[in-house]
């Protein structure tokens, strides 16, 4: 789904968020404070989905309570597999960034 202009900032995530999806957004503002983000769900399967955007590239993150985070990206297009599966919060957001910052988006320095 292309941005529409009703994403938010990675620090202000709805109330009804997880506190999963909150710590890894969380930890992703960190390392990326440009970041622009939109959220969706829980989807009819329970998972919840995150789109991000930074300097050309368009990672995601699809999160369910009972697989984890799974990691798309970080390329213009998404790829129909994760790159990877992992299950911790903190884990997710470095896997991430390291991916992100391996793909070269100009603008994206570690904070």
């Amino acid at each position: 789904m292309p941005f529409d202009g009703n994403e938010f900032v990675l620090r202000y995530l709805p109330d009804s968020a997880p506190l999963a999806l909150v710590d890894v957004v969380g930890h992703l503002a960190q390392q990326f404070p440009a970041l622009r983000a939109e959220l969706e769900g829980p989807g009819r399967n329970g998972a919840w989905w995150i789109e991000l955007a930074a300097e050309g590239l368009s990672p995601a993150i699809e999160w369910h309570e009972a697989r984890g985070f799974a990691l798309y990206g970080p390329g213009p297009t998404l790829p129909e597999e994760p790159n990877a599966v992992v299950a911790q919060p903190l884990e997710a957001a470095e896997r991430l960034g390291r991916l992100m910052r391996h793909w070269g988006g100009t603008g994206l320095q570690h904070a």
